[in-house]
């Protein structure tokens, strides 16, 4: 149902819910972290529009580092165990593909974009909603800031954040989330930015953010 409740609907539920996880941190870096160059994406991958496979290229020794060992030797290796297969394929908790590409880790369709197009997008939506379905014509740029903007936020809303409140108690940072008529709290933040992290967070795994 969402956050827009509808006046005399069904009485609110409430759940308490732990601050931020590492994990959920980790996923809301991997959702807005800078991008490698599209250079180095097209040496190192390709991509299969029509079906959304993503693959390791074979590499060269001098795409491998200095080291004890020889850059041919490391390449051989390297080609034999990865080479030809699915790169950054590794699903994730909130259906999501993911991986590392020099040891950083990346959601694997926020790469396939920045490939094709080489620009780093805010955020992308799955139009099907199956979130490992990467194919080309599955896959759209939309902007977080403006979706959010076009939900309602209360006159008296502090944080321009819908979800995030400044508790005047405490002097924290609040955030929740409705889902299903049920209010999700996210926890107390020192600063709103962690707040808003747990926000978004949460917007991407009850999957807010890639719904209009």
């Amino acid at each position: 149902m969402g956050d827009s409740a509808m006046k005399n609907g069904p009485r609110r539920r409430y759940q308490r819910r732990a601050a931020l996880t590492t994990n959920e941190h980790g996923a809301f870096d991997m959702a807005t972290k800078p991008l490698p160059p599209q250079d180095l994406l097209r040496n190192r991958l390709s991509y299969e529009a029509d079906t959304g496979a993503l693959i390791w290229r074979e590499r060269p020794a001098s795409n491998f580092p200095a080291s004890r060992y020889p850059k041919d030797r490391l390449a051989k290796i390297w080609n034999g165990k990865f080479a030809g297969g699915p790169a950054l394929a590794s699903p994730m908790a909130n259906g999501y593909l993911h991986g590392a590409l020099d040891s950083v880790d990346y959601l694997q369709h926020r790469i396939i974009w920045k490939l094709i197009t080489g620009v780093d997008p805010e955020h992308i939506d799955h139009i099907n909603g199956v979130r490992d379905d990467n194919r080309l014509c599955n896959l759209r740029s939309v902007s977080v800031s403006g979706n959010m903007r076009n939900r309602r936020i209360s006159s008296n809303n502090q944080s321009g954040v819908i979800g995030v409140y400044l508790e005047k108690k405490t002097g924290l940072w609040c955030a929740s989330i409705e889902v299903d008529g049920v209010v999700i709290y996210l926890g107390r933040h020192v600063h709103i930015a962690d707040a808003q992290a747990a926000r978004v967070a949460a917007e991407i795994e009850h999957g807010f953010i890639s719904r209009y």
